[in-house]
């Protein structure tokens, strides 16, 4: 019913010509168009507002939250200060906040101004520097590339929103399939902002000097995961299949020499024999609510795939490495077709950002001439301005009251100390 629902409204948009207009919101020339202005004041102040009330209520979607301040911030604070200056932006402007949960959340997002907010469950999770570059370069493309903006301008997210007010008033199974429509519009969107938000990590992860293909092992590893729960559960259930059908053929084998023999017919024999029918009943029972149990949340777990906000894991490798060869030279731009959004966005930044089209300038001595290598002097000024960076950022941290004063000169200390 939700699939019916789906498309009749997908051609209620269509008649009405609201279809097209959705569309143009995630063409070429709007992409073109997000990257060439700045992020509004508004949707800065607006990110500096949120900011405040989340850190104050510690409260992520009912999740108790902490603010981490320690050696891993400064990690990640690096890793963004260098995608940042790599892609022209001022890391003065941005902050990246890293928090811990309880319980654990694997997640990082933005609201779309230049607050970054990362998890330890997710860092916890990411085995390299360069996956942590990926997902935090996916993080600021949502912000650089206005969709939080964009997406209020969306007339199929307004029809969403509608359809979802609908099923309240509605209620019941009119009202429940009301709310499905709304979900899977408003999925089906997102879904194209997440896809944009991938192509647009590429060139910036790769402009910052990381590898956005050793970025993706992150989902990769993400699907393997899931391959291998399946597998496990496939097994389970082959295994107590097989345990039932050994516990029944030995029920059947000790009914039929109950029968054909009576001199075997003993009290004894009678209790092995309903012993084992009873231990072939109860492993039947087992199998059954395995089977069912495993079913409901393979069930469950496609209703959230069509539901869900993000490409599947797989997909996403797939358009990431595309297009990491065609920014190695090794595929053309129309090899890109199977990745709509991907190639937009890559024609979107051959027009709007051509300086995200080179890869990142590395200082590299030429053969047989020393005087190109990097001296001392230069390997000096290029840690001291890493530590001023830091430094300004541990300020930044005491002036919004996030750390004491102890603990600011206490750092501070440390990273002089260090020069």
């Amino acid at each position: 019913m939700l699939r019916i629902g789906s498309l009749a409204l997908v051609g209620l948009l269509a008649s009405s010509g609201v279809a097209a207009q959705a569309a143009d919101l995630h063409s070429t020339l709007a992409i073109i168009d997000a990257l060439s202005t700045p992020i509004p004041a508004v949707a800065v102040q607006e990110a500096q507002e949120f900011h405040d009330a989340f850190l104050a209520s510690g409260d992520f979607e009912g999740v108790l939250t902490f603010l981490v301040t320690d050696e891993r911030a400064d990690r990640l604070g690096a890793i963004v200060d260098q995608l940042l200056e790599a892609i022209g932006e001022d890391p003065r402007h941005w902050q990246v906040r890293l928090l811990d949960s309880d319980p654990k959340v694997t997640n990082a997002f933005v609201t779309g101004g230049k607050y970054a907010y990362v998890f330890t469950g997710l860092t916890e999770k990411a085995e390299s520097e360069d996956e942590l570059a990926f997902v935090l370069s996916h993080e600021l493309g949502h912000s650089l590339l206005k969709h939080n903006i964009r997406r209020e301008q969306d007339w199929s997210q307004q029809l969403a929103r509608i359809a979802e007010l609908a099923g309240a008033v509605a209620g019941g199974n009119k009202g429940r399939s009301l709310r499905g429509v709304s979900r899977q519009i408003t999925a089906s969107y997102s879904r194209i902002d997440e896809e944009e938000s991938d192509a647009l990590a590429v060139f910036i992860a790769r402009r910052g000097g990381f590898n956005p293909l050793r970025g993706a092992d992150f989902f990769t590893r993400n699907a393997r995961d899931e391959q291998r729960a399946q597998n496990e559960a496939n097994a389970q259930l082959q295994r107590l299949y097989a345990d039932h059908l050994a516990a029944r053929n030995n029920c059947e084998r000790l009914i039929a020499q109950w029968n054909a023999d009576p001199y075997v017919r003993t009290q004894q024999n009678a209790i092995l024999a309903n012993n084992a029918c009873n231990d072939a009943e109860a492993r039947r029972v087992h199998y059954n609510r395995t089977l069912a149990s495993v079913q409901l949340a393979r069930n469950e777990a496609q209703i959230q795939g069509i539901f869900s906000t993000h490409p599947p894991d797989r997909q996403r490798v797939a358009a990431v490495a595309a297009l990491s060869d065609h920014l190695e030279g090794r595929r053309d731009i129309f090899s890109l077709g199977e990745f709509e959004q991907t190639q937009r966005v890559v024609g979107a930044v051959r027009q709007a950002r051509t300086d995200w089209l080179e890869p990142p300038k590395l200082e590299v001595a030429e053969e047989g001439n020393p005087e190109s290598a990097p001296n001392a002097s230069t390997i000096e000024a290029d840690s001291q301005d890493r530590i001023e960076r830091k430094l300004r950022r541990l300020k930044a941290m005491l002036d919004e009251g996030l750390i004491t004063q102890a603990d600011y000169e206490r750092k501070k200390q440390a990273l002089i100390d260090s020069l």
